[in-house]
């Protein structure tokens, strides 16, 4: 069996067969493609809220320990305990803000006192309820 060649357009590009002659992408496949998208994002959002919450502890713990060396300051610069926290800006803490937590909320103070022992207490506590910085027991 002999072949033609004389007929053959040489100039037009052989047809693929199958799957390689297709064009794009069919439904399904965009469909996988974005559900794993959407599920990476919503591990990275999770990741990134936990995150958040953590930065928000650290600095609540860092700020609380600032309050407390402010207070010590006052006690030791005029020989009485402050009556609020309040008291203590501007002398002894730059900025209001210092007073605030992360999350909205006044630290709380506390000075307790007994014959042998005085001490101060600076914390607050985060929305799931658990005390940072130096909570009375």
């Amino acid at each position: 069996m002999r072949m033609n060649l004389e007929n053959r357009n040489w100039n037009r590009p052989l047809r693929a067969v199958g799957r390689l002659s297709r064009r794009g992408f069919t439904l399904m496949e965009i469909l996988v493609v974005m559900a794993i998208i959407v599920v990476l994002a919503g591990l990275g959002s999770v990741a990134f809220m936990n995150e958040l919450e953590r930065s928000k502890e650290k600095s609540a713990a860092i700020n609380s320990t600032t309050i407390k060396t402010a207070v010590m300051s006052y006690k030791t610069n005029t020989g009485d305990w402050p009556g609020s926290l309040q008291e203590l800006v501007p002398s002894y803490l730059e900025k209001a803000e210092t007073l605030m937590d992360p999350w909205g909320q006044q630290f709380q103070f506390q000075v307790t006192e007994d014959e042998n022992n005085r001490t101060c207490y600076v914390w607050t506590t985060t929305k799931a309820g658990k005390p940072l910085g130096n909570a009375p027991k």
